[in-house]
């Protein structure tokens, strides 16, 4: 017995090793960063100054007492609410189709993660452009279609920059969710849908009664 239990702490040692130098990392790169900004948001630090001024909790009192906290913590809550609903919705909308068998499947599949995989300054790129005032191609769209008389600054204002950004956002991460609802569909087992079709189940309650049960844990 001994034995076995000086085995399994010379894994759970050997594992903690292992992941140890990732640990260091990020520890370096985020929780670093983090405690040092925290720190910083006690001083009042100018270019002017030879060295940063202690002030306490005056800057976050000044936080508060500022109108532009509020707008932030709403436009993060309308940020949050309406990307996390659309990326759940075409999300499972794109994996629901990228589990059925069609040609070209595999293509598809991989054209789909494309979003996410782009960089992050990349996305940025093209998406500004598309906005631009003159020359992007959604003031186009629109315009040729009639729904715009004249091209907007979609960028330039802060109503429609916002949900302009939130949709960017979107696009770039409901790739994410798709592969996971994506994997999660292909644990549910075929006879659960072949036993609903002999019971007279239709599509809808195959899904809400079958599906949805089913891939509740990654959602």
């Amino acid at each position: 017995m001994m034995g076995i239990h000086s085995k399994k702490s010379g894994e759970f040692l050997a594992g903690y090793g292992l992941i140890m130098p990732t640990l260091i990392l990020l520890g370096i790169i985020v929780f670093y960063p983090l405690i040092h900004t925290f720190y910083l948001s006690f001083f009042d630090t100018s270019l002017v100054l030879p060295k940063p001024e202690f002030i306490g909790l005056q800057g976050y009192g000044k936080i508060i007492k500022s109108k532009i906290l509020w707008i932030v913590i709403k436009n993060s809550f309308i940020w949050t609410v309406i990307v996390v609903i659309f990326q759940f919705i075409i999300g499972l909308a794109s994996a629901i189709l990228l589990n059925q068998k069609f040609k070209g499947r595999a293509l598809a599949r991989a054209i789909v993660i494309l979003p996410w995989v782009t960089p992050g300054v990349i996305v940025a790129m093209v998406w500004r452009l598309m906005y631009h005032p003159q020359l992007g191609l959604l003031n186009r769209f629109l315009f040729d279609l009639g729904l715009i008389k004249n091209y907007v600054a979609w960028l330039g204002y802060p109503n429609t920059a916002l949900y302009a950004v939130i949709i960017s956002a979107i696009w770039k991460g409901f790739p994410f969710s798709t592969i996971m609802y994506l994997a999660a569909l292909q644990t549910v087992p075929q006879e659960l849908y072949e036993a609903a079709n002999l019971d007279g189940a239709n599509r809808w309650q195959s899904f809400f009664r079958i599906t949805i049960p089913q891939i509740m844990p990654v959602i």
